[in-house]
């Protein structure tokens, strides 16, 4: 999506903006470290960027994965 139709979702009201990842990778086979830059950083850009309190997260591939619901 475009930051213009970020901005028209947000402004909407009728959709969640949740951090995802930054570079849209898959978290199952890389370090913990690296998982929490993805996801840290993913949250940060969209506060930042849209002034907005980001609550929820997509798990890459729908791949939950229990050591990552602490970060």
């Amino acid at each position: 999506m475009s930051q213009a139709q970020v901005e028209d979702v947000i402004k909407s009201g009728l959709i969640d903006v949740g951090a995802h990842t930054v570079h849209h990778i898959g978290l199952k086979n890389i370090s913990l470290a690296t998982d929490q830059y993805e996801v840290d950083e993913s949250k940060k850009m969209l506060e930042d960027t849209y002034n907005i309190k980001v609550v929820s997260f997509a798990y890459p591939n729908g791949e939950l994965m229990s050591n990552l619901c602490k970060l």
